[in-house]
C-alpha cells in the first residue's frame, strides 16, 4: 500500500501545535509544515517542524529510511535526554 501525499505546505501557525516527528509543542505562530494525505483508506494530517522535516528529508537522501513517510513520534525515538531534534539534524548532515 502507498501513502497519497495531499499538501505539504509551510506555514505559520494560528495556534499551538505537537510535531508529528519530535512530539515537542510549537506555539502559535510558528513556521511548521502542514500536511495530509491518504493511507489505505484513511485520511491523515498533521503538523511537523522545520526541523524534522528536514531529518526526514535527510534520513530519505542518506539510506536510513526509504520513504518520508514516518510512523508517529519518529524522531523522538532518535532522542535521549541529552540530544535535541536540531543535534539529530546536524549529526545528519555530517553525513
Amino acid at each position: 500500500m502507498s501513502y497519497t501525499v495531499l499538501k505539504h505546505k509551510q506555514v505559520k501557525t494560528k495556534k499551538p501545535h505537537l510535531c508529528f516527528s519530535c512530539l515537542k509543542r510549537f506555539p502559535e505562530n510558528t513556521a511548521m509544515i502542514s500536511w495530509s494525505g491518504m493511507y489505505m483508506g484513511d485520511f491523515n494530517s498533521g503538523y511537523t517542524c522545520l526541523t524534522c522535516d528536514e531529518i526526514i528529508a535527510l534520513s530519505v537522501k542518506n539510506g536510513i529510511i526509504q520513504t518520508d513517510v514516518v510512523e508517529f513520534g519518529f524522531v523522538n525515538e532518535f532522542l535521549s535526554k541529552e540530544t535535541t531534534p536540531e543535534m539529530v539534524l546536524e549529526n545528519l548532515k555530517t553525513k
